[in-house]
């Protein structure tokens, strides 16, 4: 959902942002256009929706990170920095973790003209929009979540570990 009109750098109270929550977990993706937060409102914003994961999945790559704001990874790209595709693949957050995050707070300050996309996709309606009989075959299914594969062991070095997190498919996590 594309929320219009609000300005995140002022303060709003409990009865506004209880209204984001419920669009939020109606529509799983909020925009929020034209903003120019602080990284500290940024921090802010994010902490209204809980507690700030400590380490993201990406801190073994050691991003930069501000100094008065350490939650904030500070991702810069230009075009000829061919060292890490961030992001590159299709992927959900830390879903080898048991429970994973509610969800990503990001601000975009910069992007291409083309590329560089960020894309979400609805996997709740994606499992209602399947037949009964895929259902059927999925329900019984188990899966099994790992950070393993989407970083090069060079990239993790002493840090890289394998998390394994197994459940049925279909399940809940917010």
């Amino acid at each position: 959902a594309e929320i219009a009109g609000m300005d995140l750098t002022e303060p709003f109270g409990n009865d506004v942002f209880s209204e984001l929550h419920d669009a939020f977990m109606e529509h799983l993706v909020l925009f929020f256009r034209g903003q120019t937060i602080t990284p500290a409102q940024h921090v802010a914003f994010a902490r209204r929706f809980g507690e700030i994961d400590p380490n993201p999945f990406v801190r073994p790559l050691e991003l930069e990170t501000l100094p008065d704001q350490p939650e904030v990874l500070n991702i810069v790209k230009d075009a000829s920095d061919l060292s890490i595709n961030f992001g590159g693949l299709w992927h959900h957050d830390v879903s080898h973790r048991e429970r994973p995050n509610l969800g990503s707070v990001l601000v975009a300050r910069e992007v291409p003209k083309a590329g560089g996309d960020t894309l979400w996709a609805n996997q709740y309606l994606a499992y209602e929009t399947l037949s009964d009989g895929l259902k059927a075959v999925l329900d019984g299914l188990d899966t099994v979540h790992t950070n393993r594969a989407w970083a090069p062991r060079e990239a993790y070095g002493a840090h890289r570990s394998i998390k394994l997190y197994e459940d049925e498919i279909g399940r809940a996590h917010v």
